[in-house]
């Protein structure tokens, strides 16, 4: 998923979630989440919300990078995913910019670091 912002808890409400300044609107992020899955009940699915995949599922995953951006909504959950993959032995990078979502397709600094870090992840495990 490089590049993309992957909401990996849609089970929770919009609402619900840090809004830090310059976060989409609950309404538009509500939109999202129903355009992955309109059943409310059936985004608690691992395969939808991979937050609350079981630890004998997660131990399969491959080594995986997780980078998140300070000031965005979805870093709870990207970070809450990290952790739940350490916990199941997965070997993890992770690295918290400070920043806000979308941050790596605007370019400067921090996003050449993050295109760095996935092109060194994709390099060391493919």
């Amino acid at each position: 998923m490089a590049g993309s912002y992957p909401p990996l808890d849609l089970y929770t409400d919009a609402a619900l979630k840090p809004r830090p300044r310059g976060a989409l609107p609950v309404f538009l992020c509500r939109i999202f989440d129903a355009c992955y899955c309109m059943d409310v009940e059936s985004r608690k699915n691992p395969l939808v919300s991979p937050v609350f995949a079981p630890a004998c599922q997660l131990c399969s995953f491959p080594p995986t990078l997780v980078i998140t951006a300070s000031r965005d909504s979805l870093c709870d959950e990207g970070e809450r995913f990290r952790d739940r993959l350490v916990e199941a032995g997965v070997p993890v990078t992770h690295r918290r910019f400070e920043a806000r979502h979308g941050f790596n397709l605007a370019g400067g600094t921090l996003a050449s670091e993050s295109w760095r870090m996935m092109a060194d992840h994709l390099g060391r495990y493919l």
